[in-house]
């Protein structure tokens, strides 16, 4: 497998999503990832994430990614749980 479908595979299983720590766990190096961003024409969503063309911009899901700890509560999580 190369390292394009590396990649290619990382952003299918993560919904068009893919973090910079996912790539370099899979042992590709980040000139090889910034090749990618450029040909794949990948759009950065946040500091360490990036998004493909086609992925649906989910704004809960970049920020459950910068902050990991965070917690949605109340209405969010009302909505989050469609029991709005």
């Amino acid at each position: 497998m190369t390292k394009f479908e590396t990649l290619d595979s990382l952003i299918k299983k993560n919904k068009g999503f893919i973090r910079t720590a996912e790539v370099e766990a899979s042992g590709i190096s980040r000139t090889h990832f910034g090749k990618y961003i450029k040909e794949r024409s990948l759009e950065r969503a946040a500091h360490g994430l990036y998004m493909s063309q086609d992925a649906w911009d989910d704004e809960m899901y970049v920020i459950q990614v910068r902050y990991p700890s965070a917690v949605f509560s109340h209405k969010t999580a009302l909505y989050l749980l469609n029991n709005s």
